[in-house]
């Protein structure tokens, strides 16, 4: 009898593990799967902190597939007056992309 019993709480331990095991597997599968980056928005923001002109820039957002030109002016103007900030204005740009975005897509 002890062992039968034995026996039922190791596979009830086993099933428990097993199933969180699977929770945490499909929680970053949905966390992957969720994203929809656009290392083109990084891309930007890099060389718009770098001091790139604002055209090359625009050039840039343009090719990508979230913003259209009145977009990506109403960026750049919003995000030109932090270039004078340490990180020369990455951050800036970023917040204004999500802010654009209407959702915090983005990270700095």
């Amino acid at each position: 009898m002890d062992v039968w019993l034995r026996n039922i709480g190791l596979m009830t331990v086993l099933t428990a593990v097993l199933v969180l095991i699977k929770r945490k597997y499909d929680r970053v599968y949905l966390l992957q799967g969720c994203s929809y980056e656009n290392s083109l928005v990084y891309a930007a923001a890099g060389k718009f902190a770098g001091g790139a002109e604002a055209g090359e820039v625009r050039e840039m957002l343009i090719n990508s597939f979230e913003f259209d030109p009145k977009e990506t002016e109403l960026i750049l103007a919003r995000a030109l007056p932090h270039r004078m900030e340490p990180d020369g204005g990455y951050g800036a740009f970023i917040k204004e992309v999500n802010q654009l975005l209407g959702e915090n897509i983005y990270r700095s």
